[in-house]
């Protein structure tokens, strides 16, 4: 079974990790919906927690592994819910499957990435 990753690496900035793949992304849109909720993670160090999220995110897909459409859903999935929270979403790092694919479905520009690389601001 492949495995996957999403995580608040600091306020307002995830990394996703791993394979995003049919068998991955539903464990990682439930992870993603909660942390665009403002959900909390533990401080280094204590019991005290700190916010998981700024209203805008930016998720860095450099340790991806594998791409595919499943991930292209997610990515759409984690923008809405990020949008729902009043905050805008980044891509960085994204990898050439996931470009490629959100090209070849028309939904690149929705996510921002292929040649201008801009944020998302815009709804669904």
């Amino acid at each position: 079974m492949s495995s996957a990753r999403i995580e608040a690496i600091a306020p307002g900035r995830w990394r996703i990790s791993g394979q995003l793949t049919l068998s991955t992304v539903a464990a990682l849109a439930a992870e993603g919906k909660r942390l665009a909720a403002g959900g909390k993670k533990p401080a280094a160090g204590g019991s005290k927690t700190t916010p998981a999220t700024d209203a805008d995110v930016q998720i860095d897909l450099a340790d991806v592994e594998q791409g595919s459409s499943a991930g292209v859903a997610l990515l759409l999935e984690l923008q809405q819910e990020i949008l729902h929270a009043g905050g805008r979403l980044s891509l960085r790092n994204v990898p050439e499957s996931i470009e490629r694919i959100a090209e070849l479905s028309n939904v690149d520009s929705l996510l921002g990435i292929g040649p201008e690389q801009s944020d998302v601001s815009g709804q669904i």
